[in-house]
């Protein structure tokens, strides 16, 4: 189950409970509803359970800092696992707890993929079409090495029609301040 959501600047992590009277959730569409008394739950909606939207607030239970931090670290991150427990006496209702992963995730490699893709919509793709398509994305992309060689020549450029030097130590700082793992 995907749950881990980034909308409207928010982020809402989502279940598969039962949604109730009261309950905020997902749409299909990816938007945001409160259950209704007359209201009939869908199996593609989501009861969102911790989110970073104070308009929410006090029916969902905020994201603590901890794993904002780790999430901005792992801007990726489509899944969290989440420990439910009981908050009795205090305020009788379920408390949320993020597991944060203790590794870094993994890269998806293509082969991965596509079979995630392939159970995911099994009926609006067409096998062979998705594997040629994410092959030829692929081939499109730049490596490493070719990216850092693309911003310094773009840098070297930009310094001789300015007509100054750039300190190359400056160029590394701001590059591996940007890059993403």
């Amino acid at each position: 189950m995907k749950n881990v959501h980034v909308l409207q600047e928010n982020i809402y992590i989502t279940s598969n409970e039962e949604i109730k009277d009261g309950d905020w959730f997902l749409t299909d569409d990816k938007r945001v509803e409160k259950c209704a008394p007359d209201w009939r739950a869908r199996e593609w909606h989501k009861k969102i359970i911790l989110t970073t939207d104070p308009s929410l607030a006090p029916d969902v239970q905020k994201i603590d800092d901890e794993f904002l931090q780790w999430f901005v670290i792992n801007p990726s991150c489509e899944y969290v696992g989440v420990d439910k427990n009981w908050n009795y006496p205090l305020d009788k209702r379920w408390q949320y707890k993020i597991i944060i992963p203790k590794e870094e995730p993994k890269q998806e490699t293509l082969e991965d993929a596509i079979e995630r893709i392939k159970e995911e919509y099994p009926v609006w793709l067409d096998e062979n079409a998705f594997e040629l398509g994410a092959k030829w994305q692929q081939e499109q992309s730049y490596s490493v090495d070719e990216v850092e060689d693309l911003i310094y020549k773009i840098c070297g450029t930009v310094a001789r029609l300015q007509g100054i030097t750039l300190n190359g130590n400056h160029i590394n700082t701001a590059y591996n301040q940007h890059k993403t793992k």
